[in-house]
């Protein structure tokens, strides 16, 4: 009788400590889970921004002694503004991790890429042709949204 007992509590304990390992599991997946969307929604809101701001209007300005195209102020500044706007933690991601991300990666190739691409020989000076430059980045941004799914 007294070795039922001790096979019952032996059981009843190996039970509980098996619920206890997928209770925990469950909640480092959920909590990681969440961790995981929230980082995505913010390199999505990111990655709009910059879209955003390599999207504006280009016009001729003055800019270290040099007339060129570039973005339309306001239009970058609002732009940043409606990144803010969404009110997401920027301190909640290390450096590292964006970073280290992937598209982050492929947004500072595509970005380095096309100013190369667009880098023109002036009065023995190399200089960016901005023209193309933010047509590239631009198009480029745009191909590489279909990498990833939670852009779209």
């Amino acid at each position: 009788m007294k070795n039922k007992k001790s096979d019952r509590k032996y059981l009843i304990t190996i039970i509980l400590v098996i619920a206890l390992i997928v209770l925990s599991f469950l909640i480092y997946n959920k909590s990681n889970g969440d961790n995981d969307s929230d980082l995505n929604n913010y390199k999505k809101a990111l990655y709009e921004s910059v879209l955003c701001q390599y999207s504006c209007p280009l016009i001729e300005q003055e800019f270290n002694n040099i007339t060129q195209y570039l973005p339309l102020k306001p239009c970058v500044e609002s732009c940043i503004n409606q990144f803010r706007a969404l009110g997401l933690n920027d301190t909640k991601f290390s450096d590292e991790t964006l970073i280290n991300d992937n598209l982050v990666k492929d947004i500072e190739i595509t970005i380095r890429a096309c100013k190369l691409s667009s880098s023109e020989e002036m009065n023995n000076t190399q200089r960016i042709n901005n023209e193309i430059f933010f047509k590239c980045s631009v198009d480029g941004l745009n191909s590489i949204k279909s990498n990833y799914t939670y852009l779209n």
